[in-house]
């Protein structure tokens, strides 16, 4: 007598109905993509905000910088909140890119000891504009007036002609022309 190896019967395929496909595994049973839990997202959400990459995120969590990517685009909660944890780190550094290009004043507090006492004074810190924030600055937002390479065209906005006229006689440089 032979042993023959008893297998499980196989779930019946269900056609849907919408678009008249077999669906086979959960998909019918009403699984298929798995939700991300809220505290996952925050915890993105804030990665994202310290300027972290999707390379480092996906770190955190365990998983490669393209698994971040693709979880990104099939769940559109995860791509929402990675987007606006990275624009609050950009408006954060557009807002101290500006202090520093138009110059800032900021209230402090100085701390001294005088005679072994601890004197607090309030004071307020002036910072004054920074030249090479001013020009980052312009050279982004008016890249045409600020460029450092300047394009010249000719008339009408042509090629530009360029004639270059010597002083110097030829004969002079190569000496006279051979006699035929």
């Amino acid at each position: 007598m032979s042993a023959t190896r008893r297998r499980k019967p196989r779930k019946p395929s269900t056609v849907s109905k919408r678009t008249g496909k077999v669906k086979r595994g959960r998909q019918g049973e009403g699984g298929g993509r798995k939700p991300v839990k809220l505290d996952r997202l925050r915890i993105a959400k804030v990665l994202a905000r310290l300027g972290a990459t999707d390379a480092q995120i996906g770190e955190a969590f365990g998983i490669s910088g393209i698994a971040v990517f693709n979880l990104r685009h099939r769940h559109p909660e995860v791509g929402k909140a990675l987007k606006l944890g990275k624009r609050e780190a950009d408006e954060a550094v557009i807002k101290s890119l500006y202090q520093r290009a138009t110059g800032y004043s900021h209230p402090d507090v100085d701390i001294k000891s005088y005679e072994g006492r601890i004197i607090k004074t309030d004071i307020v810190k002036h910072y004054p504009p920074d030249t090479t924030a001013c020009i980052f600055w312009l050279k982004n937002r008016q890249p045409d007036e600020w460029r450092e390479r300047q394009e010249l065209v000719g008339e009408g906005g042509g090629p530009l002609m360029v004639v270059v006229k010597s002083s110097v006689d030829p004969e002079a440089v190569t000496g006279p022309a051979p006699a035929k």
